[in-house]
């Protein structure tokens, strides 16, 4: 872990930013450009285990701010109720604020930031909805560009505060916090305190990307080395290898299951190896990984029997694009997706990066 201290008003925060690295490539097929984009098939869901969403993407320092979401007009019912979470964290370079709203339905998101005892509340209310609104649900505010700031004990302190509008143009709620001073009847804001975060993890560095694929049967034999596998070899467990030097990256296991109308159906759990990430050498513009693909092809023996075998090409790896399950925001270490139909064989294919140790800036 890598630990700042900041002990100055008017602390260089920029201090605190460093660089990532990343390594840029092509995609290894071709094929992906307009498939990739594809969404989850309907019907089919894709559970990871270990990170759910681009939030959980980032690789935060210390730990997140939580706050409920409050009205803070009507009856007491209405301002005890909560209306959703908004979650602030940061990195070594930005602040996040991420709104889910729970029962309403908001139009405009907006946020103050600074020191709360310099405005009233109309004034911070005002400045909000003038300045930093978006019809987004989430912000990126760059450290580099916060001013108004004072010293703590464990990092640098500033006031936030967050709203949400409805579509009448007047009915707002706030995170909950303390009051503004001076607070105007009618516009009862609230702020809170954030504090950043400095004890942040060293950044990671991948390595190439590597197409990956279950264990099993070639599908060209000789020629590359691409292959399927039996739905009674995966019920076992099979190995997911990488590369043309079949490199042991992960295991795949399926599992049988029954649908809503009594029909047979598999569900299948990707589970990489210590020390590599999903991922298909795409970033960010910061250098942050973005979510990898995983692909699905159920076939039958008579495909195998006939020469059929959806997505084969003669002497090439397969075409995973045109598999009929697609996958585009794979992250974590471990995705099990259900309700696949029964089958006797799966292609199952994803691409694969190692984690290595950041060269020397």
């Amino acid at each position: 872990m890598r630990i700042f201290t900041t002990k100055l008003l008017g602390l260089a925060l920029t201090g605190l930013i460093l660089s990532s690295c990343s390594q840029m490539a092509t995609f290894e097929d071709a094929d992906l450009a307009n498939e990739q984009a594809v969404a989850e098939k309907a019907g089919y869901k894709l559970s990871p285990f270990g990170a759910t969403s681009g939030v959980n993407l980032r690789t935060i320092c210390g730990q997140a701010t939580t706050k409920n979401i409050r009205r803070l007009q009507g009856s007491a019912a209405i301002q005890a109720a909560d209306y959703g979470d908004i979650v602030v964290s940061n990195d070594q370079t930005n602040i996040y604020i991420d709104i889910t709203p729970s029962g309403i339905s908001p139009v405009s998101y907006a946020y103050f930031l600074g020191n709360h005892t310099s405005l009233a509340n109309l004034g911070a209310l005002n400045g909000v909805l003038t300045v930093n609104t978006s019809a987004s649900p989430s912000f990126v505010i760059p450290i580099a560009g916060i001013a108004d700031v004072y010293p703590a004990i464990d990092g640098v302190n500033f006031d936030l505060g967050v709203v949400l509008q409805l579509a009448d143009g007047t009915t707002r709620y706030w995170g909950e916090g303390t009051a503004f001073i001076n607070n105007i009847p009618g516009q009862q804001g609230r702020h809170f305190v954030y504090t950043i975060q400095t004890d942040c993890p060293e950044p990671n560095c991948f390595g190439p990307e590597e197409g990956s694929w279950t264990e099993g049967f070639e599908y060209n034999p000789g020629k590359n080395f691409s292959e399927y596998s039996s739905l009674s070899d995966l019920l076992l467990g099979v190995k997911l290898q990488a590369g043309a030097q079949y490199t042991h990256v992960g295991n795949a296991i399926a599992a049988e299951e029954l649908g809503e109308q009594g029909e047979e159906l598999v569900k299948i759990t990707v589970t990489l190896l210590s020390g590599y990430v999903f991922g298909d050498e795409s970033f960010d513009e910061e250098g942050n990984l973005l979510p990898g693909s995983l692909f699905v092809q159920p076939f039958g023996q008579s495909d195998v029997d006939n020469g059929t075998i959806p997505g084969l090409q003669n002497n090439n790896n397969p075409a995973p694009g045109q598999f009929l399950y697609k996958f585009n925001n794979v992250t974590g270490s471990s995705y099990t997706i259900s309700g696949l139909p029964k089958a006797d064989y799966y292609g199952i294919k994803t691409a694969v990066q190692a984690i290595i140790e950041c060269p020397a800036n």
